[in-house]
């Protein structure tokens, strides 16, 4: 599901700061070494972490701070962009309804 939740995001928020983080990596560090398309596809920054042993977490939250402060100097305001979002909750609570009917649906046709 991930494709569609970029999707939706896009669709509110096109300019808003995005990464993509691989985590748990401490449980296999192997995966490090596999290539994940939809980062490269989209254009997102991608890291590879771990909550456990700590790996590249602050470099994440650094980089994060950074990118959200780049959006807020463009002339971008990620708080009143939220607040539009809301605003529009009819939307976003119809696509929600929408996700859930497929997942429960999805469900009923696996038993």
């Amino acid at each position: 599901h991930l494709n569609d939740w970029y999707k939706e995001l896009r669709e509110y928020l096109p300019k808003v700061p995005c990464f993509l983080i691989a985590n748990k990596i401490d449980v296999d560090y192997n995966v490090t070494r596999k290539e994940f398309k939809f980062a490269s596809k989209y254009n997102l920054p991608f890291f590879f972490v771990s909550a456990a042993d700590g790996t590249n977490i602050v470099k994440v939250f650094q980089s994060a701070v950074m990118e959200a402060k780049r959006y807020k100097n463009s002339g971008e305001d990620f708080m009143s962009d939220l607040m539009g979002l809301l605003k529009g909750e009819d939307k976003l609570q119809l696509n929600l309804a929408n996700d859930n009917k497929e997942t429960a649906d999805s469900k009923e046709n696996k038993k």
